[in-house]
């Protein structure tokens, strides 16, 4: 116990000390898009092309765009023009002076004002007026300004040449520069000038032209930073600090820059030409690996007071919220399993326990964190269960890795198993009822054949020292036990591998209790019940993983799913906190549901990882456990609480049909506009759906006054009861009108008045239905859907918009007396179409096909409704085109099912290598099932044969051009195999990398046979060496047969062939030399046939 103890603190003290080195540091935060909010003439601006942004000391936000001035009011931009006092001229300069107003130069003229309204300032000498290129506050002294190379003094509405030490006398005067420090710096002929407060002092001395810079900033310290475009010989980016003088630095001078500021940490940012974004932390510059598209065709860069960053460009104003606390992330740098969360406890203390798939993380709620990854030497693995009983005790459990349960009492732990009487086996999930006590969720026995078990323990009750068993033979319908809720009435739900089980307890005698259960055949569209919770209207919800959101209407179940605004029917867990709301862990995201509406949070809005599988909400944040990202924490104080605005344009109406559209802005662009949801209603109607369109078209409506009422919901699904409304009056026919019938006393006076009054109103009339109609031609031939009128009965065509003919590709003569059949390829859909519009004031949207001319076909969503054309009833129809979306959908198919049906081993992977999807071919090749490989890193395939050097570049080199090459990779079993990759980067229509895929081919049979042929090579070259020959001419000696090798000499013709080949020579005499010089010898022998 000791050493256990020794070791778990020692653990816990390393885990604490190198926490802040083992947790990933906060990703650099211009490449997070959730916290850029773009601004465009769709939010207010006069023009997309924005060239600054000046805040003011009591908080006014003022855009310089191409078209003028706009200042913010929260939500929108309110441009401010003629109608201010301002001229409609493009603006050279504006600029903030001490008194928190404005100076607005156009044409050589300044403005002097703010929201209320700008005047022109009289700057003139001697009664005449000074044309002025450039005016800066001076402090006490009034405003500096430069009139033809020279600078001036005006305050108090005079004006006098500004005085210059002798050694600026005779320079001329090129650009003023005020900076955020609110200091003043002078580029003139002789070079560059910093204003200290009391005299000019030089920077930057010039010795030929006067400097060209393009971009100057200094922050409060006297850090500066130029951008300095000619001579050329200065060209490039110049750097001072804390006043001294400019210093040019070579590094960053070799491309133009677009856009520099300092922050108020002495933090710079660059913005070069070539899109590089360079940043500078004290001394030292780097530049991102994969700069934000936001800040392409830059304009502008500044930071704000707070560290935020405005980023003007060609096509918008961005802001970038670096300081927004919206979301934490607790992350391990991958791969590392325990950014595989299971679950999440808070506990009494305010800690938080984090389950992952290896043991347990504790975040104390001083800072510290505690990463225990065994108990008692045995390695805890994955824990599925983690709950806190009555007592303050903390139990875990796990659904693979150990069986029975560990409980922690703040000073030790203890196991409990089948001694303890917890015959559970492995425990999927462990819940607290509300009496405190803890259930232990049973999957299954490991060793329940050789005990003669039942397989599928079900539930266990830990209750007064023991465990009470709640299985099959206690009437649960299933053993294998998912999910466990306990309502307000007390009764037990259980969520098992087959169906819903409630035991609810006889009100007389608690302790006796009846079950009922739901299975397919009762109305569950899947026996398997994965999540159950309890709301506080003792209202039962429940998920299976696929069918999307459950809850049970008395006894039977319904479904709420994505076509009712769920963000995925993949549901794994559903928790509900202390204001009722209900959180909702999907495949897709997270889903906050309050009184019937639907609030998400997706990759969209900050959420790295939508694989979720648990979520807890507290009081001020919620807390969500991603499969390979870790834990991510959103923090409900990065929210204003205010809902979005409401802009309702006045109705336009033209008979009994109205047309009404507004338009939504979140409190700084907190919400994406588009993506804001709005509900309308009608008089005392029944609310529309939550939905993103901007206008109705409302036909047939009787005549009397109406009000239109419509309301819109935040971030977290709040909206406001009495939402914006506006009223609007359909008048009766003319012949019903009481104005045009008066009391008459003699016939021919009232003839006359009659006809008079008729005569005047119906001139008036006919006046604003003229108005009317222009204004309801420019709407109808303008929207940027197809609008066909047709009558109802014989479905004629009586009239369309310039949209149709584009669309469909007929003119306008042709389609008029057209059946609106002879372009639906969709069968049946106009009748039912046509009753629905007749009965109902608010269309339905059908699905159709419909035929252009060319006989091509166009995927359509259809709305339509009834409308007065011409004093006869007809069809309005508004048809969107969805032909693109319908195409890619058909392409993604495709592609899913071409890549799903694939023989080579296909692989989709976050930027960090964490595995979002493998083909079936690539789970077969690796012995794994898909689910198993889901969020793990890729790395858990690779082979330890493969060189690190490689291993450790395929990352890096395939998101910067791919990667291609031989690596050996493992399977489940240990065995190794070769493999061909392919790697490259997938990217959004921003240019942004967002995935990475590998494509893999076993190359096994290939390597053998590279393996055999080179065999085979080096044995025949072995042969080859072996067998060594002579050819060519050889020069030998006709004398004494001496044979001359390549370098000259002579040698003999045995030591050149010994030399030259393998060959050994033994000596001996033929017959002929035998007889010549030993002819005693021949003699002797001739005779025995030598």
């Amino acid at each position: 116990m000791k050493r256990f103890l020794s070791t778990l603190t020692l653990n816990i003290v390393l885990t604490t000390f190198f926490s802040l080195r083992l947790l990933i540091a906060q990703a650099n935060t211009l490449s997070e898009s959730w916290r850029w909010v773009k601004f465009s003439t769709e939010s207010g601006l006069p023009s997309d092309r924005v060239f600054d942004v000046i805040e003011t000391r009591s908080g006014d936000t003022w855009a310089v765009t191409q078209s003028g001035l706009a200042w913010f009011n929260g939500y929108y931009w309110e441009p401010v023009g003629q109608d201010k006092g301002l001229p409609e001229k493009m603006l050279s300069q504006v600029i903030l002076d001490d008194n928190d107003s404005l100076l607005v130069l156009s044409e050589y003229l300044v403005y002097y004002g703010g929201k209320q309204g700008f005047h022109q300032m009289r700057i003139t000498e001697n009664g005449k007026k000074k044309p002025v290129t450039q005016i800066v506050p001076f402090g006490n002294e009034g405003y500096l300004f430069i009139c033809d190379s020279s600078l001036y003094l005006y305050r108090n509405g005079l004006v006098k040449p500004y005085l210059l030490p002798p050694e600026l006398h005779g320079q001329k005067i090129i650009e003023l520069y005020f900076t955020k420090g609110r200091t003043l710096w002078l580029n003139t002929s002789d070079g560059l000038y910093r204003w200290d407060g009391s005299a000019w002092s030089q920077k930057l001395k010039n010795t030929g032209l006067p400097f060209g810079i393009r971009l100057f900033a200094e922050d409060m310290h006297g850090n500066g930073l130029a951008f300095i475009v000619y001579p050329k010989k200065y060209f490039g980016l110049w750097e001072c600090r804390q006043h001294t003088s400019l210093v040019h630095n070579p590094k960053q001078s070799s491309d133009n820059i677009l856009a520099l500021d300092f922050a108020s940490d002495d933090q710079a940012l660059i913005v070069k030409e070539s899109d590089e974004v360079i940043i500078r932390h004290g001394s030292k510059w780097s530049s991102m690996e994969y700069p934000p598209p936001q800040l392409r065709n830059i304009l502008f860069i500044k930071f704000r007071d707070n560290g935020d960053i405005w980023a003007g460009t060609e096509t918008g104003l961005y802001l970038h919220n670096t300081t927004s606390k919206r979301w934490t992330i607790w992350k391990y740098p991958s791969p590392d399993n325990r950014n595989n969360i299971n679950e999440i406890l808070q506990t009494k203390d305010g800690s938080v326990w984090i389950g992952t798939t290896k043991g347990i993380q504790i975040h104390r709620p001083d800072g510290k964190i505690e990463d225990i990854q065994k108990l008692f030497g045995r390695e805890l693995g994955v824990i599925t269960g983690l709950a806190e009983d009555a007592d303050n005790n903390v139990w875990i459990g796990s659904g693979s890795s150990f069986n029975g349960a560990y409980r922690w009492d703040g000073f030790h732990w203890k196991y409990f198993g089948i001694n303890e009487g917890l015959d559970v086996g492995n425990i999927h999930k462990i819940v607290r009822d509300r009496q405190g006590r803890p259930w232990f969720l049973g999957l299954e026995r490991n060793d329940y054949n050789n005990r003669k078990v039942e397989r599928e323990p079900g539930a266990y009750l830990y209750s007064n020292g023991r465990f009470i068993p709640w299985g099959t033979k206690q009437g649960l319908a299933n053993g294998r036990v998912y999910a466990f809720t306990e309502d307000a009435d007390g009764a037990y739900w259980f969520g098992t591998n087959n169906g819903m089980s409630r035991w609810k307890p006889n009100d007389k005698d608690r302790s006796r209790g009846v079950w009922t259960h739901w299975t397919i055949d009762r109305g569950l569209k899947m026996n398997k019940v994965f999540t159950i919770s309890s709301g506080p209207k003792n209202e039962i919800w429940f998920g299976d993983q696929n069918n999307g959101l459950g809850f049970m209407d008395g006894d039977t179940p319904r479904y709420i799913t994505i076509e009712d605004g769920l963000v995925s029917n993949a549901v794994w867990d559903i928790r509900v906190d202390t204001r009722g709301k209900l959180w909702i862990a999907t495949r897709g995201g997270v889903a906050v549901y309050n009184n019937g509406t639907f609030s998400s949070f997706d990759m969209g809005k900050g959420l790295e990882n939508t694989r979720i599988w648990p979520v807890l909400p507290t009081k001020d944040r919620a807390y969500i456990g991603t499969s390979g990202g870790g834990v991510m924490i959103l923090n409900f104080g990065g929210y204003n609480d205010t809902n979005p605005k409401l802009i309702l344009y006045n109705p336009i109406i033209e008979e009994n049909n109205v047309l009404l559209h507004w338009r939504v802005f979140s409190w700084w662009g907190e919400q994406i506009s588009d993506d804001i949801e709005t509900r309308h209603k009608i008089d005392d109607g029944e609310w529309s759906k939550w939905e993103r369109d901007r206008h109705i078209i409302i036909g047939n409506v009787s005549a009397g006054d109406h009000d239109f009422q419509i309301q819109t919901k935040n971030v977290f699904g709040n909206y406001e009861s009495s939402g914006k409304s506006i009223s609007f009056t359909i008048p009766p026919p003319l012949y019903l009108q009481p104005k045009y019938y008066l009391p008459v006393g003699t016939l021919s006076l009232g003839i006359i008045i009659i006809g008079w009054i008729y005569f005047i109103k119906k001139k008036r009339q006919d006046t604003e239905l003229k108005r009317s109609e222009i204004r309801y031609k420019n709407l109808f031939d303008t929207a940027s859907d197809a609008i066909i009128i047709f009558e109802p009965k014989g479905k004629i065509i009586l009239g369309v918009n310039n949209k149709s003919c584009e669309l469909y590709g007929f003119t306008k003569d042709e389609f008029v007396g057209m059946n609106i059949k002879l372009i639906s390829k969709s069968v049946g859909y106009e009748e039912e179409m046509i009753q629905h519009a007749q009965r109902n004031s608010r269309g339905k949207v059908f699905d159709a096909v419909h035929i252009s001319k060319s006989g091509a076909e166009i995927y359509l969503h259809i709305n339509a409704s009834v409308i007065d054309y011409d004093g006869k009833e007809a069809i309005l129809s508004l048809n969107r085109d969805i032909t693109g979306q319908r195409q890619a959908e058909a392409r993604i198919r495709l592609l899913a099912q071409t890549v799903a049906s694939a023989q080579d081993y296909v692989s989709i992977t976050d930027l960090k290598d964490n595995i979002l999807f493998v083909n079936d071919a690539f789970a077969k090749a690796y012995g794994y099932t898909s689910d198993e490989l889901y969020g793990k890193n890729i790395s858990v395939v690779r082979s330890t044969l493969t060189p690190q050097e490689i291993t450790s570049q395929i990352l890096q080199a395939t998101l910067k051009e791919g990667w291609n090459g031989e690596l050996y990779n493992r399977r489940k079993d240990g065995t190794d195999f070769a493999v061909e990759l392919w790697s490259s980067v997938v990217r959004n229509e921003q240019d942004e990398p967002v995935a990475l895929v590998g494509v893999a081919r076993n190359i096994t049979e290939r390597k053998q046979y590279e393996e055999e042929r080179d065999h085979l090579i080096a044995e025949l070259k072995q042969a080859l060496a072996d067998v060594k020959y002579l050819s060519g001419l050889l020069p030998i000696c006709s004398s004494c047969k001496k044979i001359r090798d390549d370098k000259g000499y002579w040698t003999q013709v045995e030591t050149y062939f010994e030399k030259h080949s393998d060959a050994t020579f033994t000596h001996g005499l033929c017959p002929d030399c035998t007889k010549q010089y030993f002819p005693e010898i021949y003699n002797k022998v001739k005779d025995k046939n030598f």
